[in-house]
């Protein structure tokens, strides 16, 4: 069980700090696995739906296909990030292979964007 608050204390502090730019800052925590890649992105505002992405995220940590998934933290400005098809803030992006699989974004309850993310999930996984 320590093992999952692990990462999400890191989520917290990545997402938490205050950015010094005049601009405003676009931050983005990667998880990896051999076929996935899941990215949540978050920006300056927006926090309280934010904080419903992190809600999922935790949530989605109990299942096994989420903990097969290496914890790699990555924040990048507004002109690093590549075109995922998403326009609002936060977002979820699920790739698999390469492949864009599903795009979470703007205001989603914590629910809701765990109920997405489990519509892709391999059928041997399951959240405890």
């Amino acid at each position: 069980m320590e093992k999952a608050w692990i990462p999400f204390a890191a989520l917290l502090l990545v997402f938490s700090n205050s950015c010094t730019d005049q601009q405003t800052a676009t931050r983005a925590v990667q998880f990896e696995s051999e076929d996935y890649q899941v990215i949540f992105f978050s920006d300056d505002q927006n926090r309280e739906t934010q904080e419903e992405y992190l809600d999922a995220i935790l949530v989605l940590q109990n299942s096994e296909w989420f903990n097969q998934l290496e914890w790699n933290q990555q924040i990048l400005k507004d002109d690093e990030i590549p075109d995922l098809s998403f326009h609002s803030y936060p977002a979820l992006v699920i790739l698999k292979n390469g492949q864009l699989v599903k795009t979470i974004s703007g205001k989603e309850s914590k629910e809701d964007i765990v109920n997405h993310v489990l519509e892709i999930l391999p059928e041997q996984s399951s959240i405890q």
